[in-house]
């Protein structure tokens, strides 16, 4: 929820805009930001029992007028919406998944409005991360095996890539941050390495069971992520914002 409430004020979220959510899942952040900033949301998600989820809980909600949703990927967002639909595009974790960041930052661009904003919170190798490393690639390799992630060269799934992406695709890029460097006393991962040391712990079987319990993570990727997050490597939580030119 602090992300959600982080990206609204960042994306200066207004009463009417039509925002686009990929990634959308079972609904939680289109309703949190139709209700916070009396936006109209399109949420796309893969997943089809997520989009019928989704729309029942809007249904619930009484938010229908506000917010839908459909079932495609990324790569069929252009046979769905014309050019330039909307003021604002966010994702959250949702590109992870993706084979290139380039392909999908120019489709996205090509459906945000002149002056629209772009806002995402994706998973990123930080600075820390040695491409030589061949401890740190066999970490990539096992975070990437163990989330069924699609395999990247270390190198395209760090922080600079993204905003050489987003760069690329015309966008204008208004902040680049790793939200998991603030200093905090109690680091990101702490309750992933609790749950870990939990032997009643709800893990998933495989990555595409689901399951509440960090997003349905299996108890292996819970372990290799870890590894690579108390090295400083891997970032769950870097946000990106940037603008198309008006």
């Amino acid at each position: 929820m602090r992300h959600r409430h982080y990206l609204c004020s960042l994306l200066a979220l207004k009463s009417g805009l039509t925002v686009l959510n990929v990634g959308s899942g079972v609904g939680d952040t289109a309703i949190e930001l139709a209700r916070y900033a009396d936006v109209c949301v399109v949420g796309v998600d893969s997943n089809s029992a997520n989009v019928r989820l989704a729309t029942i809980r809007v249904q619930e909600a009484g938010l229908s007028h506000k917010i839908s949703f459909i079932h495609t990927d990324l790569q069929g967002l252009l046979q769905w919406f014309p050019a330039q639909s909307f003021d604002v595009i966010y994702g959250i974790d949702s590109l992870k998944a993706v084979h290139s960041l380039e392909s999908v930052y120019s489709t996205l661009a090509t459906l945000l409005k002149p002056g629209g904003k772009i806002g995402i919170v994706d998973w990123c190798w930080t600075s820390q991360f040695n491409p030589s490393n061949q401890d740190h690639r066999r970490l990539a390799e096992a975070i990437e095996y163990s989330c069924r992630l699609p395999a990247r060269a270390p190198e395209e799934r760090s922080m600079v890539a993204a905003r050489a992406a987003l760069e690329g695709a015309g966008m204008i890029v208004r902040s680049c941050e790793d939200l998991a460097a603030r200093h905090d006393a109690i680091p990101w991962y702490a309750p992933l390495e609790a749950a870990i040391s939990d032997a009643a712990a709800p893990w998933a079987e495989n990555p595409e069971e689901g399951c509440a319990l960090f997003g349905g993570l299996t108890k292996n990727a819970a372990a290799v992520i870890l590894q690579a997050a108390k090295w400083k490597l891997f970032t769950p939580m870097a946000v990106f914002i940037a603008m198309k030119a008006a």
